[in-house]
């Protein structure tokens, strides 16, 4: 029955703060939504007629930067619109997303296909990131915006200081300072299809290659790359 939530979720009221709160919000969703929301496409390929959580994905997408700009407008307000660009998007950006998608164990509950399975799918952050969106995206659905926000925000504050200042902004600012020029971002590979393309990034000065990183988007690489610099130049970074 749709009502019923399943054991893998808490049975505590609604009105803390913690995770375990929130598990209670997720299973409220009605079982049918929350299923298509932790559906990867590999599982549907394997068994026609089930729905996969793309479209949720689509939808929970556009509800998680709705909220991330709405908090960052209200807590930051002498931040100029580039700034509050480049918090967003660390927010909300596929290895924070992964992240929240694990403290939720949503990693034990997606249901993948075989293939999917063996090749490590329930450790990918772009699968944990897509199911997260498509979970956000069914409480939209069939929740009260305020335990849709409470979804979306319940550790964002774990992630804001990692955020206030990315690690490419950081090193753009050492490296000018060190030799008057600014490094440079080279996508160097890329794999994978084309709704889950991995992109390698190298960022370097002059032949020399400062460091490397890889993620779900370029961006996502270059932020990578740069943290990896930080660390091979022995400079503190806060990503």
């Amino acid at each position: 029955e749709d009502s019923e939530a399943p054991p893998a979720f808490g049975k505590k009221g609604v009105l803390g703060l913690g995770l375990d709160n929130v598990a209670d919000i997720i299973g409220m969703i009605p079982v049918s939504l929350r299923e298509a929301a932790l559906t990867h496409s590999s599982y549907a390929g394997e068994h026609p007629g089930t729905e996969d959580n793309q479209r949720l994905e689509f939808l929970g997408d556009a509800v998680i930067g709705l909220i991330c700009a709405s908090y960052l407008y209200r807590k930051f307000p002498d931040y100029p619109e580039g700034k509050l660009s480049v918090i967003k998007s660390v927010l909300i950006s596929t290895a924070v997303l992964a992240q929240k998608a694990r403290n939720l164990a949503l990693d034990s509950q997606i249901r993948l296909g075989l293939g999917e399975e063996k090749n490590g799918g329930r450790n990918k952050d772009s699968i944990l990131a897509d199911t997260y969106e498509a979970l956000v995206g069914a409480a939209y659905l069939s929740r009260p915006w305020a335990e849709v926000e409470r979804l979306v925000m319940v550790d964002i504050a774990s992630f804001l200081p990692t955020v206030t200042k990315d690690a490419k902004s950081q090193l753009q600012e050492v490296w000018q300072a060190r030799t008057g020029r600014y490094p440079h971002y080279k996508v160097i590979s890329s794999y994978g299809p084309d709704h889950e393309k991995t992109f390698i990034v190298e960022v370097s000065h002059a032949g020399r290659v400062l460091g490397r990183g890889c993620g779900g988007s370029k961006k996502e690489a270059e932020q990578k790359a740069a943290a990896e610099a930080l660390k091979n130049l022995q400079l503190p970074n806060t990503t």
